[in-house]
C-alpha cells in the first residue's frame, strides 16, 4: 500500500474563465482540511413497520467545508480584499477551488468563502484561518 506525506498538498483558487486556470492560494500552513462528506438518514418508519427498529432512506448528502491556516500577507493576491479570499467573502460569491495532492490527484468543487479570521498575537506571526463551504458535487480525478 502506498502511503502519502501531506506536506505539498495545495489550495487553488479558479480564475472563473473558460478554460478555467487555478492560482495556489499562498503560504498556507495548516490544512487544507475537507471535504467532510455526509448524507442525511430520513426516518421513514411507519405503524406497519415489521422489524421494530426505525427505518431510514437517504437524504441529502453535503459535502461539507474546506479550513485551513495561512501566513497572511496583505499584497498577495490571494488573500487580500482586491482578488483573494477576503474578497470573495465580501462578495458573497461561488467560485471553483481546488486541492492537489502530492500524488498528483485532485479534487475540485464550488465553494464560498464563509469565515476569514485574523490573528495578531504580540509574540507571533501574523496569520489568518478561513473558511469555504462547498456548494454542490466534489469531483475527484
Amino acid at each position: 500500500m502506498t502511503r502519502y506525506a501531506a506536506k505539498g498538498t495545495l489550495l487553488k483558487k479558479g480564475d472563473g474563465a473558460s478554460p478555467e486556470a487555478f492560482a495556489t492560494v499562498a503560504q498556507i500552513f495548516g490544512g487544507p482540511d475537507g471535504p467532510s462528506l455526509s448524507q442525511a438518514a430520513l426516518d421513514v418508519t411507519d405503524h406497519s413497520s415489521q422489524s421494530g427498529f426505525r427505518e431510514f432512506i437517504c437524504g441529502l448528502k453535503d459535502a461539507g467545508e474546506i479550513s485551513g491556516e495561512l501566513h497572511y500577507d496583505s499584497a498577495n493576491a490571494t488573500h487580500n480584499a482586491t482578488a483573494g479570499l477576503i474578497k470573495e467573502l465580501k462578495d458573497g460569491t461561488v467560485k471553483n477551488y481546488q486541492i492537489l495532492f502530492p500524488d498528483a490527484s485532485t479534487v475540485t468543487f464550488a465553494a464560498l468563502v464563509t469565515a476569514f479570521e485574523m490573528a495578531a498575537p504580540v509574540d507571533g506571526k501574523l496569520t489568518a484561518s478561513f473558511t469555504l463551504k462547498i456548494s454542490g458535487l466534489p469531483v475527484w480525478a
